[in-house]
């Protein structure tokens, strides 16, 4: 097996990922932010492209930790925040979308619906209600494809 420096950071970033959100289901909540914070910091660096060359890779990792950064802000209050970092998830997601594969198609939808999750936490309930209608024509709209 050849040893490749793309596939131990997407591996890194994912188990960082995974730790934030094991541990947010602990109420760990000091250790989430930490853990989160480090993914946010790698994908972030300026010479992370070089690394990972493939540009949908980085996109995806950044998705997945902006999404999950949400989710985190979401269980301490911090509603805004979390609001712009699932909507920074979201605006990356529907420009992957457009060359995406069917198997990724359904990748959108729970980014949907946790944008809807932290708008319904605001109050904003006719706004998280209108997420949760792109989520489901979304999936509509796949399966008429299919």
């Amino acid at each position: 097996m050849q040893y490749s420096l793309k596939d131990e950071i997407v591996n890194l970033v994912q188990k960082i990922n995974r730790l934030a959100m094991e541990n947010i289901k602990d109420n760990a909540e000091s250790g989430n932010s930490k853990f989160i914070a480090k993914a946010v910091d790698i994908i972030m660096l300026p010479e992370i492209s070089k690394y990972l060359t493939e540009s949908v890779t980085l996109t995806k990792l950044k998705i997945l930790t902006f999404n999950n950064l949400a989710c985190i802000l979401k269980k301490v209050g911090r509603y805004m925040m979390g609001l712009k970092a699932v909507s920074f998830a979201l605006g990356m997601e529907e420009e992957l979308l457009k060359g995406s594969k069917e198997e990724e198609k359904y990748d959108i939808v729970p980014t949907y619906l946790n944008k809807a999750a932290i708008l319904s936490d605001m109050g904003k309930h006719g706004k998280s209600l209108e997420e949760i209608r792109k989520a489901r024509a979304h999936v509509e709209r796949i399966e008429r494809e299919v």
